[in-house]
């Protein structure tokens, strides 16, 4: 049984439409989704949806932005003191996450505050579309 007669339509029409040319949107879908393939392997396949949007996104504003003279980076914290991991750990826990830092100590908000300065200082007049992880070393580790 050939495809047109599986999906039930004429045998002409199936053939022309195999021919052709992919449209615009079909191109653009699948140059996306190599993107997202690209950024996923680069992450050591940690990133999930939300950050693949994230960085995408941000490449993109960096990009429509550039001509307007805006710059366009983002701030990627790690492990700081906050209420929430008060809730999250243990001491235990709070062993493994040290233990994963090359540096083997939490972030305090002044370390988020140095890199936020620096981006918007002269030393960055030539940084677009990053991401700066503020992680006391964790990405180094592969987390």
């Amino acid at each position: 049984m050939k495809m047109y007669q599986v999906i039930e339509i004429y045998q002409f029409g199936y053939y022309q439409w195999i021919k052709y040319p992919n449209s615009q949107r079909k191109i653009e879908d699948r140059d996306l989704k190599q993107k997202i393939i690209v950024i996923y392997h680069n992450s050591r396949r940690t990133y999930g949806s939300p950050r693949i949007h994230q960085t995408l996104l941000r490449g993109g504003l960096a990009v429509e932005w550039v001509n307007d003279n805006i710059l366009v980076n983002s701030v990627a914290p790690g492990w700081f003191p906050s209420k929430m991991t008060q809730q999250v750990m243990d001491e235990e826990r709070k062993k493994k996450i040290l233990n994963r830092m090359p540096l083997h100590r939490f972030g305090e908000t002044k370390d988020i505050g140095a890199m936020v300065l620096f981006l918007l200082g002269k030393g960055a007049k030539y940084i677009t579309g990053q991401d700066f992880a503020v992680d006391g070393g964790t990405l180094s580790y592969g987390y």
